[in-house]
């Protein structure tokens, strides 16, 4: 479910945005989790 909401559609800036903002609020929490989610894409 994460890693589909790392991978925002281009088409939907919106989503994106949300997307960020999502990731950012998770990175605050879980310092381990944008790191390995960057690694997958």
């Amino acid at each position: 479910m994460i890693r589909a909401l790392v991978k925002p559609p281009k088409a939907h800036p919106k989503i994106r945005k949300i997307t960020l903002y999502f990731t950012a609020t998770i990175g605050e929490i879980i310092t381990d989790m944008p790191y390995l989610c960057e690694t997958e894409i």
